[in-house]
């Protein structure tokens, strides 16, 4: 109901992680309490079925701020009194370990990609740090040769109404990345490979 009918303005790929995280997540453990009488220690259970379960932190966090959302709707529309989960501790974030490849693992994934369609995109993924949606999303009309700027202005992702294009999820997402001579004539080679 929460989803419904006060979500109704989200971005798709919002929705559709919305849906996944209370039919994956919520639904299996609380889906079927009356909601009247979900208490703090149902909620503070869950959180520790999750976390038992290997679930990362981020992970029962982000489905446990939907659940706070739709129980602080409930007690604002006056389906329940207060918000059961007031007063439940939920795991300290930890940060994934991050596998970095160096100069020489670099250097052998380029020459292995070399004369296919696949070297160009990994060479600017590479030179550039695209997000994967935004590296997808790009076009010729995005790369500026002659000053040196690829535009970033649309992120390609999945949804369950399919592949779409939309803007990035921030102001911030949109953005102007300068490049150097090198890339600008790797560019240069793969516009008139395409073309």
């Amino acid at each position: 109901e929460w989803l419904d009918n006060f979500c109704v303005d989200i971005e798709q790929t919002t929705r559709d992680g919305y849906v996944s995280q209370i039919q994956s997540l919520l639904n299996p453990y609380l889906g079927e309490m009356q909601l009247h009488n979900i208490k703090t220690t149902d909620i503070q259970a869950w959180i520790n079925t999750m976390r038992e379960k290997g679930y990362r932190p981020k992970t029962i966090r982000n489905a446990y701020h939907i659940l706070k959302s739709a129980l602080e709707k409930a007690v604002v529309i006056r389906k329940i009194s207060n918000n059961p989960c007031t007063g439940t501790v939920l795991p300290k974030n930890s940060k994934p370990k991050v596998e970095i490849y160096d100069l020489e693992e670099i250097q052998k994934m380029l020459d292995a990609a070399k004369g296919t369609d696949m070297y160009f995109p990994l060479l600017l993924e590479i030179s550039v740090g695209f997000r994967r949606g935004e590296l997808l999303a790009l076009t010729w009309d995005d790369i500026d040769l002659e000053n040196g700027i690829i535009h970033i202005r649309r992120n390609y992702v999945r949804t369950t109404q399919g592949m779409i294009t939309k803007q990035p999820k921030s102001a911030a997402g949109i953005r102007d990345v300068h490049i150097g001579e090198n890339l600008i004539d790797a560019c240069k080679l793969a516009y008139a490979r395409y073309q």
